[in-house]
């Protein structure tokens, strides 16, 4: 079974407050932007915004996982978590299991800046070159964003 927070789910930030503020107070002191690898939930928003975290970026695991209406509704949690987001000074951010297919209705949401797809692209690139698969992901991060999943 694997083990690590990162591979299962994002970080604890709302369990750890006081010792992540102290490590972002450090961070920044060194001039170190902190974003906070978490679940969509308001709690671990609230939390990050609470210890000062430049970004979050929301672990996609359990859209990318989901199947059949399943899909919907991790795909609404990532939306309205990320709405809440926009209250919030900290960038919004999101990977984990993030491919060609599946990218486009999390692109669309307005205030991401950053996707995480290091995974996929590197799969692809043992079929279609390394080339092909960057041109591929950014073919679907640069498409008009007319349609809207909320």
């Amino acid at each position: 079974k694997r083990e690590e927070v990162t591979t299962e789910g994002g970080l604890d930030v709302a369990g750890q407050v006081e010792k992540l503020t102290e490590m972002t107070q450090g961070m920044h002191e060194n001039g170190i932007k902190v974003s906070m690898f978490i679940d969509p939930e308001p709690a671990q928003i609230e939390a990050s915004a609470a210890i000062g975290a430049d970004a979050v970026e929301f672990h996609t695991g359990a859209y990318a996982n989901a199947a059949g209406e399943n899909v919907a509704i991790e795909l609404k949690r990532l939306w309205d978590c990320a709405k809440r987001l926009s209250e919030t000074p900290m960038l919004c951010h999101a990977g984990h299991g993030l491919t060609v297919r599946n990218l486009m209705p999390v692109a669309l949401i307005p205030n991401l800046r950053e996707v995480n797809i290091g995974h996929d692209i590197m799969a692809r690139a043992l079929f279609i070159g390394l080339d092909s698969a960057v041109k591929e992901i950014l073919s679907v991060l640069n498409m008009e964003r007319t349609k809207s999943y909320e």
